[in-house]
């Protein structure tokens, strides 16, 4: 049955079968622990389209020699990446009630025995937040830049 699913959707790759799994893994936590979140079936709802667009997409785009559906078809994960990013924020507390960082300082603590931002305080000057910032925000170039140079 497994061999012929996979003759069946060859063109499927690993990091296709990652996203899908993404979104079926994510819309059966939120079928599990949606108390508290407002229109969570919409989201459930969403993830399947996705799903679906991701395989019509896939079987497309399977002979193409169109370069930018073969662009798409290399970097729709990287480009939904953004999204399910976004996403998570929105469900954040769904399956803990309250923020963990109180957790998360004290394992610091633990570990380096003293706080760690307050270490980084001591060089916070414009430059290094502005460097920082750059370098957080180049993260979209990085993966966009090679891309486009890799295709076209």
């Amino acid at each position: 049955m497994i061999k012929k699913f996979l003759k069946k959707y060859n063109y499927i790759r690993l990091i296709d079968v990652l996203v899908i799994g993404y979104y079926i893994i994510l819309s059966l936590l939120l079928l599990v622990f949606h108390k508290g979140l407002d229109y969570w079936l919409l989201y459930i709802i969403g993830h399947l389209i996705i799903i679906y667009i991701i395989f019509v997409f896939l079987k497309v785009s399977v002979n193409t020699q169109n370069k930018f559906l073969i662009f798409l078809k290399n970097f729709y994960p990287i480009i939904l990446y953004t999204v399910m990013y976004e996403e998570v924020n929105l469900f954040v507390h769904v399956i803990f009630s309250d923020w963990i960082d109180a957790y998360i300082y004290n394992l610091e603590y633990m570990l380096f025995g003293f706080h760690p931002t307050v270490l980084m305080q001591k060089i916070v000057n414009p430059f290094v937040t502005e460097f920082f910032k750059f370098t957080y925000f180049s993260y979209y170039f990085i993966v966009f830049v090679p891309a486009f140079i890799f295709v076209f």
